[in-house]
């Protein structure tokens, strides 16, 4: 209950200051589309060229190619499960345990996976590890920690919003609100498309 009422106060404190920012979220979401990764017959993955990767170090990546920003095991495990077709239960085990035993390091190993969740058929087991994945990159890798910031908040939502709001994206944004001490309204404004794109789905079935 408490979670549910700090969601409803963010989401309605976003309403109002989201509004001065609509058109510079709408000219920032439209950056990825001049920019695509691919990874082996995987559909193309928008990357966000613009906004850098934020370590614990305060350094900041810069975009190199897909062979410096996703480590050899993980484009292994991509390939496999790409080969495959589907992502097992066993597959997600292996990544959690083995291959992201330390977390998600780049903000293009987070937008391969997000990828493949919305490629691939896959184990119900999938969407929650994909989501504690993304959430623990977002909240504590990412500096300051505990704290998504515009920038941040801008890459994710327009990670999470190709192909749509779906069923995993929601979640993984709802689980970052709870997590986090402070986000972006950004992030509130996709919360709430998303919420809005579910009821008209729902007056339309």
């Amino acid at each position: 209950m408490r979670k549910w009422r700090r969601r409803k106060a963010l989401c309605a404190r976003a309403l109002t200051q989201q509004e001065s920012r609509n058109q510079r979220v709408s000219t920032t979401l439209n950056l990825n589309g001049d920019s695509e990764l691919h990874i082996n017959g995987l559909a193309p993955v928008p990357v966000q060229k613009s906004y850098p990767d934020k370590r614990s170090t305060g350094t900041q990546q810069k975009p190199e190619g897909v062979k410096q920003m996703i480590k050899n095991n993980l484009r292994d495990f991509i390939e496999t499960v790409i080969d495959n077709k589907y992502i097992s239960a066993d597959d997600v085990k292996m990544l959690q345990r083995e291959i992201l035993e330390d977390g998600i390091m780049t903000r293009i190993e987070a937008e391969a996976l997000l990828a493949l969740g919305r490629t691939l058929d896959a184990h119900e087991s999938w969407g929650p590890a994909l989501a504690a994945l993304v959430v623990d990159f977002m909240v504590w890798s990412m500096r300051p920690t505990g704290v998504v910031t515009n920038d941040d908040a801008m890459w994710l939502t327009t990670a999470l919003d190709v192909g749509g709001p779906t069923e995993t994206a929601m979640n993984i944004a709802y689980a970052i609100l709870d997590e986090t001490q402070h986000v972006d309204a950004a992030l509130l404004d996709f919360i709430m498309r998303g919420r809005q794109h579910a009821r008209m789905q729902r007056m339309a079935a």
